[in-house]
């Protein structure tokens, strides 16, 4: 009957239908929301082996450790719904382990964008030469006009001396 009852509070909870109060008390006594997290330790060193190989903590789904990918992801899910395992989050910040994905492939981005800025001592980018980089730079100046460019992002972009429209004086 417990581990009936165990699976109903996990249902709920996915679902949306499990009262804050409740999730409130259960996270108190450090209930296990998935419980095939408790394979931590096996995939917390693979992550690590991971981590060794490519640099980060960003495994996608076309990645080969399929598995891993999925861990990866149920991590971030239960950091994202403040469920997760006190102890899991601290080793997992230990070796830098990246939450935002989002923020760390913008970041990316703008890191290109910056030594591209260093190799031509322009922010006006050639298609010819990175044509990636310019659909991401124009996705900035579009996510700007369209109001969803966050702050942060626009400092750190006219930082660097892009303008984001014509009536900006200088060159682009």
């Amino acid at each position: 009957k417990f581990r009936a009852w165990v699976n109903t509070q996990r249902q709920f909870y996915k679902n949306g239908k499990l009262d804050k109060a409740r999730i409130a008390k259960l996270n108190s006594i450090n209930f296990n929301w998935a419980p095939d997290l408790g394979k931590f330790p096996e995939y917390f060193e693979k992550l690590i082996q991971f981590k060794e190989k490519f640099g980060h903590t960003v495994v996608t789904s076309g990645d080969s450790e399929k598995s891993l990918s999925k861990w990866v992801y149920k991590m971030r899910t239960a950091y994202n719904n403040k469920t997760i395992i006190k102890d899991h989050y601290e080793k997992l910040e230990t070796i830098g382990f990246v939450w935002d994905t989002d923020e760390y492939y913008w970041n990316l981005k703008f890191e290109e964008l910056t030594n591209y800025i260093k190799k031509y001592n322009t922010v006006i980018v050639s298609i010819k030469i990175e044509p990636k980089l310019v659909n991401w730079v124009r996705t900035q100046k579009l996510n700007y006009r369209n109001k969803k460019l966050k702050a942060r992002r626009e400092q750190l972009l006219r930082g660097i001396g892009m303008k984001f429209d014509e009536s900006e004086e200088g060159p682009q």
